[in-house]
Formats: C-alpha cells, sequence, structure tokens
C-alpha cells in the first residue's frame, strides 16, 4: 500500500535494506561457497524471484497487483562454471532477456 506517513516510509525504507543485505549476504554465502569447493568448475547457480518490489517508487511498498516497472522487474544471479566454455570466459548475451527467457535456458543449461 501507499506509506503517506513520512517516519513510516522511512522506517519502511530501513526495513527493507536491512532484508536486501540480508538477502546480498546470503547469496554471497553460496556463491563463496561454490568457488571455494571441489565442483566451483562443474556447479551452475541460478538465483532469482518471482516477482520485483516497488521500494516506495511512487509511494508504493511491496508488489500488489500492479504494472510499474519496478515490481516486474525480476532480480536474477547466475553464475556459469568456466568448465562449460572452452576459453573460461562463458559467453556474452545481448539484453535485455526477460523472465520468459529463463525457463527455455533453464532446460538447454541445466541438463
Amino acid at each position: 500500500g501507499n506509506l503517506t506517513d513520512p517516519r513510516a516510509a522511512a522506517e519502511y525504507a530501513k526495513f527493507y535494506a536491512y532484508l536486501r543485505a540480508v538477502v546480498d549476504g546470503h547469496v554471497g554465502t553460496v556463491l563463496a561457497s561454490v568457488r571455494a569447493g571441489a565442483g566451483r568448475r562443474d556447479t551452475a547457480v541460478l538465483l532469482t524471484s518471482d516477482h520485483g518490489e516497488m521500494g516506495l517508487a511512487f509511494g508504493l511498498r511491496e508488489k500488489r497487483a500492479v504494472a510499474y516497472d519496478p515490481a516486474v522487474r525480476v532480480p536474477m544471479v547466475l553464475r556459469l562454471p568456466s568448465s562449460w566454455w572452452g576459453d573460461g570466459r562463458g559467453p556474452s548475451l545481448p539484453p535485455p532477456a526477460t523472465a520468459v527467457d529463463v525457463p527455455t535456458s533453464h532446460v538447454d543449461m541445466f541438463p
């Protein structure tokens, strides 16, 4: 919903920033474990979400039933193993990619 009280909006923004920091820490832990592990050359990691977040854009929070850009953009982290590419650099994919591309990519990438 809409937050009209400036103090409530500031508290929400701090809370949301905290949640993002917690998630970022967990993502970092997963990626560090993959880098340190024996299977690092063969392990792919894909982390994503089912929706974005308004984050007080337009005074709105959460996702709700809106089609504003912040709510429909989906975060994604993709780490591909170097063993999948002969030169170790991996492919370069032209943007933009959309959520429609992800299920097909899963099938192709993770046999």
